[in-house]
């Protein structure tokens, strides 16, 4: 009898210890296969950097209190960068500055003085605009990747103003030769669009066309020789300068 009990004792065991091991094993097996818990994602950074760089068409600009006289320019160049900061998905506020180029075509512009004809010809020279701007933009999206941002912006240019060989001449006056060289600054406005494209999660690449002017921007006291000279013409200005600008550009986030 003790055995048969013995015996009885030690298959029991035996089958707990193997129900216990099979356990174990299907439970590691099981833990193996359930994918861990998802961690929390990172939020994007709100901070990002930004560039353009293309064309830029100065338009032609009056002498302010002078009838029909202005400065033409040829096609030049344009180049920004800037930081912005995301507010929310479709809103961001950027911080930018950046260079303008416009070289002087000059003038070809006849004028009445009185009864007096004048033609103003001639003139060459740079012009370099240097704004720094605060702007806004509204982001409008497309696609999942593709987007159209409303740019609007205020802030102050620094213009180097830079002309020479202006000729100015009348019936039975000696001709008198004029040139500017003068830095100052003004009040500067800008209103764009720009379209973007996503080719990366942190990169986004783009073109854009901005249209920008100013107040009244001084160029100084011409320097004056020939017929004219030792005259006092005072402190002349432009009207304004308005710039259409159009650039490839690229934003990373960082």
């Amino acid at each position: 009898m003790k055995p048969l009990m013995i015996a009885a004792a030690a298959a029991l065991t035996l089958s707990s210890m193997v129900s216990a091991d099979a356990l174990a094993l299907i439970t590691q097996d099981a833990d193996e296969k359930t994918p861990p818990l998802p961690t929390e994602t990172a939020a994007a950074n709100p901070w990002y950097a930004a560039a353009a760089v293309g064309g830029n068409f100065l338009l032609d600009a009056k002498i302010k209190d002078e009838d029909g006289i202005k400065f033409k320019f040829k096609n030049g160049l344009g180049l920004n960068i800037g930081v912005g900061y995301q507010l929310c998905e479709t809103l961001a506020v950027e911080v930018r500055s950046g260079l303008l180029w416009n070289e002087i075509k000059g003038f070809n512009e006849t004028s009445m003085i009185g009864n007096t004809s004048v033609a103003t010809t001639g003139g060459d020279g740079d012009v370099y605009q240097i704004p720094l701007m605060a702007s806004l933009i509204y982001s409008i999206p497309i696609s999942e990747k593709l987007s159209i941002g409303l740019k609007a912006g205020v802030g102050i240019q620094w213009t180097d103003f830079n002309a020479s060989n202006i000729e100015v001449s009348s019936p039975g006056v000696p001709s008198s030769f004029g040139s500017y060289d003068h830095t100052s600054t003004a009040f500067r406005w800008e209103v764009g669009f720009q379209l973007a494209n996503q080719i990366a999660h942190n990169v986004r690449i783009g073109g854009g066309v901005l249209f920008s002017g100013t107040s009244s921007v001084s160029l100084g006291t011409a320097t004056v020789t020939g017929g004219a000279a030792g005259a006092d013409f005072g402190d002349d200005k432009l009207e304004a300068l308005y710039n259409v600008s159009l650039g490839f550009a690229i934003k990373i986030t960082f």
